[in-house]
């Protein structure tokens, strides 16, 4: 078989793509992700420049694609200085050609190419264990790994399928002292207000207040993902998908900020934390935002909420004490550098705060 590398049309090349997608990700049958209009909003509508980077692996001799490879443009700020990302995903090769090296191939011809057009360095969440191998061939390293943390508010959904399941009402009754035991009881004060609304509300109202307060938080920090409400207008407009901004404010503006959506994880109907920032005189805060994604959760039906963080943010947000327990699924973050300035940091190319923002995942 001889492969053709080449960039991806997605003009004339679309339809072949999508197939290719459905045979890699079947979980996704029937879910708006395996649509084109989520494939357009994923791929073409970030107001960057380009607005991605797709790569493709063709058999020369019938035309048919064997292999997929895209990033997304990200921007992040390290220490004063701008550096320029590629975040990796939709990954893929069919699965009538694996075991042939096909992913490592396209991988060193797309970081490649990403070089050329002036990255500094490229970042990925694989969520399949095995292809993590074919990352490390062409130079990726495992960055850091990021537990998922979860609190859960009912037995229902974890033990639908298990012989104890005539036992969850018991435990609901335990899991509701547990939240209880939990809670922030601290009060707000009497200038401060907490406030859940959709994110498209938010951005339309609040996307000023939002950029101050972004303005803010990054200057306590020397690494972060320049998530202006730009960014957010794009990240949170994901087709048929429903986002949630949890916002606490003083006099001052605001001060903590969470984002969440319903999904579920491990056929647990839960609310993800996407993003969880305050500053860091206003920690305390952040118990009070808990308190509403509690009730948010109850609201919307979920059973339990959900967050992919460092061990670092997890303890600054004090999460065991708020009722998150580490659990044994942990995703990695994997870096390649590819500028030469990227290549000096070494150890030093590492990313913060890091939570599923900072991915392609929900």
């Amino acid at each position: 078989m001889e492969l053709n590398f080449r960039l991806f049309d997605s003009t004339r090349e679309l339809s072949q793509q999508r197939e290719l997608f459905q045979d890699c990700f079947p979980e996704t049958q029937g879910t708006s992700a395996e649509s084109v209009e989520h494939y357009r909003w994923k791929f073409h509508s970030i107001q960057n420049t380009p607005s991605s980077y797709e790569f493709s692996a063709w058999d020369s001799s019938t035309e048919t694609i064997l292999g997929y490879y895209a990033a997304l443009p990200f921007r992040y700020q390290m220490d004063g200085e701008l550096f320029s990302c590629g975040m990796v995903c939709d990954v893929m090769t069919h699965s009538r050609a694996r075991g042939k090296g096909i992913f490592t191939k396209i991988g060193r011809y797309s970081l490649e190419e990403l070089q050329s057009r002036g990255l500094d360095f490229v970042s990925g969440y694989p969520i399949r264990p095995e292809v993590i191998p074919g990352h490390l061939k062409v130079g990726w390293h495992i960055s850091q790994k990021l537990p998922l943390y979860m609190k859960v508010l009912s037995s229902s959904g974890l033990l639908q399928n298990s012989a104890l399941r005539p036992l969850a009402p018991i435990l609901n009754l335990g899991l509701r002292a547990f939240e209880s035991m939990t809670r922030s009881w601290k009060r707000t004060r009497a200038n401060e207000r907490i406030q859940t609304e959709s994110s498209v509300n938010f951005l339309k109202t609040h996307s000023q207040s939002y950029d101050t307060f972004f303005a803010r938080w990054s200057k306590e920090r020397s690494c972060y993902l320049e998530k202006t409400a730009d960014f957010l207008r794009w990240r949170l407009s994901a087709p048929n998908t429903d986002y949630f901004v949890t916002y606490l404010t003083d006099d001052e503006g605001i001060r903590a900020i969470a984002i969440t959506r319903r999904t579920e994880i491990r056929g647990i109907p839960s609310l993800a934390v996407l993003d969880l920032m305050a500053l860091k005189y206003a920690r305390s805060s952040v118990g009070a935002v808990t308190n509403e994604l509690s009730r948010l959760a109850h609201a919307t039906g979920a059973e339990a909420i959900v967050a992919m963080s460092s061990p670092e943010s997890a303890r600054f947000f004090h999460f065991f004490r708020r009722g998150f327990l580490r659990t044994p699924f942990v995703f990695k973050l994997i870096l390649r550098a590819l500028s030469p300035r990227a290549i000096s940091r070494g150890e030093r190319l590492a990313l913060s705060d890091v939570m599923w923002i900072d991915s392609d995942d929900l």
